[in-house]
């Protein structure tokens, strides 16, 4: 008896990551579909790109933690990580929006580089891992090859609530 709960249990496991997995690969689908569309100008492309790679860095992280509690004999919640990593991914895609919003609606380039300031700085005054890594996380703030000036080691949650407070969103 106790091994047909145990394998219920862990079947309602497998079925509430699935299906809560299913918004952060939403966006990552969109996002791939839209980096690899040539019709699409290139700043809508690497903005895609730049929610792409996020992800992408978001979900090596989570394997990297599960694999670190495992490794360890830790227990590890699955649903709450799984339900932590698609609001990560759900702020992260509008964080970017705001800010590729904001930015198509300045007039003026000053204001541009005040909204590029505002959201850049936000992104990495809350880091999420804190990586050692600065390299990768912080790929995307060099120079101005991207609009999307932002790090990737991001609590896009928390960056997403500063901003609005900062912009009077909230």
């Amino acid at each position: 008896m106790k091994k047909v709960i145990l394998a219920w249990v862990l079947c309602m496991m497998s079925i509430g990551y699935a299906s809560a997995q299913e918004i952060k690969q939403e966006i990552y689908k969109m996002s791939e579909e839209v980096a690899n569309d040539v019709s699409k100008s290139l700043e809508v492309r690497k903005v895609a790109q730049f929610k792409k790679d996020a992800i992408t860095y978001m979900n090596t992280k989570m394997l990297e933690k599960i694999a670190a509690s495992t490794e360890s004999g830790d227990s590890i919640n699955y649903a709450a990580l799984v339900t932590e990593e698609d609001n990560q991914a759900i702020a992260l895609y509008n964080y970017v929006h705001i800010y590729v919003t904001k930015i198509g609606r300045a007039s003026k380039e000053k204001e541009r580089q005040r909204i590029l300031a505002l959201f850049k700085r936000v992104s990495l005054a809350n880091p999420r891992f804190y990586d050692d890594d600065q390299e990768l996380v912080l790929a995307y703030c060099k120079g101005d090859r991207y609009i999307t000036q932002f790090s990737l080691d991001t609590d896009w949650v928390k960056a997403l609530a500063e901003v609005k407070k900062e912009l009077g969103m909230d």
